[in-house]
């Protein structure tokens, strides 16, 4: 990332579609961008958002997907959970131990 904010990554593209239908007539763009694909689309007959709005909308949403993995990744590891749940169960002992008998019967007769 630059100091704007924008990444060095640029979108490679792969395809073009057009479709004439009776209404209007759209053109896709097709783009590869950090290994993920995604599409543009310019409505030739009717306004709509400009196109390097849709890139810049499309490349921050798969950067944000990016970011999201690897915070997943590093949150995930077994050594963190192992301590967590070690944490836990000495928590559990110690205030089962404090409480007495946690799971009592209850009679109903």
């Amino acid at each position: 990332m630059d100091k704007y904010g924008n990444s060095r990554c640029k979108a490679k593209f792969l395809n073009r579609y057009e479709y004439r239908n009776f209404n209007d007539d759209i053109v896709e763009l097709e783009y590869e961008y950090r290994g993920y694909k995604y599409t543009v689309e310019e409505n030739r007959r009717k306004g709509n958002e400009p196109l390097s709005w849709q890139h810049r909308n499309a490349q921050a949403r798969i950067d944000s997907m990016i970011e999201m993995e690897e915070r997943e990744k590093e949150c995930n590891t077994d050594k963190g959970n192992d301590d967590w749940l070690k944490m836990l169960w000495n928590w559990w002992e110690n205030w089962k131990g404090r409480n007495g008998n946690v799971f009592k019967t209850v009679s109903y007769e």
